[in-house]
């Protein structure tokens, strides 16, 4: 694992396509734990890397300066950190939300986003932008929204589907699954 002086030295070296004085790197660094307090080396090399990725898509030129590293070190997370900072995904929730967020269809049929009540949606709903959303549960008991019907189709049929559009098109593997069903209903 490098150091932060070599990752701050070789960085500042492609930037400006010359050796930096072992001073500016360290003013560097210095800079770095002022602002940032411990500076973890993966997550510093990541945030040069999108610093100059960003560098290189604007449409004027300019050279990368410090503000520009620190603005994507706080944006980048540690490419060694594999926590998630998401909600927990609960395997057994009963309506299969994934991320805690589930839609419910009010009575005009519209869609609307309520909060799971599984571990997902207590995630959220400590959340300062979702505290106020109401959970699914809520919604349900008020007698004015229904949960969406179920697919009609099996997983299997789904996977069918999906593998068949793959190869030959929506339309084709739509009008295919159609016939099949037909077929199988009228036996």
């Amino acid at each position: 694992m490098q150091s932060l002086s070599e990752i701050v030295q070789r960085n500042l070296q492609l930037i400006r396509s010359r050796a930096p004085a072992a001073s500016e790197a360290k003013t560097w660094i210095d800079e770095f734990n002022r602002h940032l307090g411990a500076v973890d080396a993966d997550r510093l090399q990541a945030a040069f890397d999108a610093a100059r990725a960003d560098s290189a898509g604007s449409t004027r030129y300019r050279p990368l300066h410090f503000d520009d590293v620190l603005h994507q070190y706080r944006r980048t997370n540690s490419p060694a950190d594999t926590s998630s900072d998401g909600p927990p995904t609960d395997p057994h929730c009963s309506r299969r939300c994934g991320d805690g967020k589930v839609t419910v269809l009010d009575g005009k049929g519209y869609d609307v986003l309520a909060l799971c009540d599984c571990r997902g949606g207590a995630y959220w709903s400590k959340q300062p932008a979702w505290a106020s959303y109401p959970s699914v549960s809520d919604l349900l008991s008020t007698r004015r929204f229904t949960e969406p019907e179920e697919a009609q189709v099996s997983p299997a049929q789904a996977e069918w589907l999906r593998d068949r559009t793959g190869q030959v098109g929506i339309k084709q593997a739509l009008d295919e699954f159609t016939a099949e069903m037909q077929r199988r209903a009228e036996r």
